[in-house]
């Protein structure tokens, strides 16, 4: 028998998980996009034939470390209430570059990767997720001690 604690914790994690499948079911992550970060593709440089670099004027600002990572969304690929996402590693440096940039290359059986390589233009409007990835250098020099 569940202690009145335990029944309490396991009816609201039932009530909550019933809430994600009721919301995931009859509000798709894309009518959540309008709380996403957005950024303006601001230039657009040809590295290869079959890579581009893309300079990112974000909306507001955009706080970065060198070695992590953008998760890019795709809203127009949506299916089943899912949102594609796709991460891809700053190819600028913070600090130093006036703005981020993500260089991609395109890679043949990958929708994002053609999306972004053969459709985005200078002007488009990107969707991503916030700032992600601890891959970074060390702030102290205490690990060298």
């Amino acid at each position: 028998m569940l202690s009145e604690c335990t029944f309490n914790n396991w009816l609201s994690l039932n009530f909550v998980s019933e809430i994600c499948l009721f919301c995931s079911t009859y509000f798709p992550d894309t009518m959540f996009l309008n709380d996403q970060p957005q950024a303006v593709i601001h230039a657009i440089i040809n590295e290869t034939n079959t890579a581009k670099t893309f300079v990112l004027q974000p909306k507001e600002k955009l706080i970065y470390q060198s070695g992590q990572f953008l998760t890019i969304l795709f809203p127009d690929h949506t299916k089943d209430n899912v949102l594609p996402r796709r991460s891809y590693s700053f190819s600028s440096a913070p600090g130093i570059n006036l703005l981020p940039a993500i260089t991609i290359k395109r890679t043949d059986n990958g929708f994002a990767s053609r999306k972004l390589i053969d459709k985005i233009k200078v002007g488009d409007v990107i969707f991503y997720s916030h700032v992600a990835g601890k891959f970074i250098l060390p702030t102290t020099t205490e690990h060298l001690k």
